[in-house]
């Protein structure tokens, strides 16, 4: 069963390479989220790590971070 946390604000993936395949998987549940294979080893560690580093500096969290603002900002303008 998958766990709340994944149900609730989705899964944490983390990426990973072996050989010329980049894998991702859910760090809370362990899904596998799926595989994507590149030219060569050194493009598919290149772009797990370009995303593992994405996921860790919080790039993607701003939707969420910013959601009170753009809610904020809607009941405003419906009044």
């Amino acid at each position: 069963m998958t766990p709340l946390a994944c149900r609730v604000v989705g899964h944490r993936w983390r990426f990973t390479a072996s050989d010329a395949t980049m894998r991702w998987d859910c760090a809370r549940c362990g899904e596998p989220g799926g595989s994507k294979a590149y030219a060569s080893p050194r493009q598919a560690a290149h772009y797990a790590s370009a995303f593992e580093g994405e996921r860790e500096r919080g790039e993607r969290r701003f939707l969420l971070g910013a959601a009170p603002l753009w809610l904020w900002r809607r009941l405003r303008r419906a009044r």
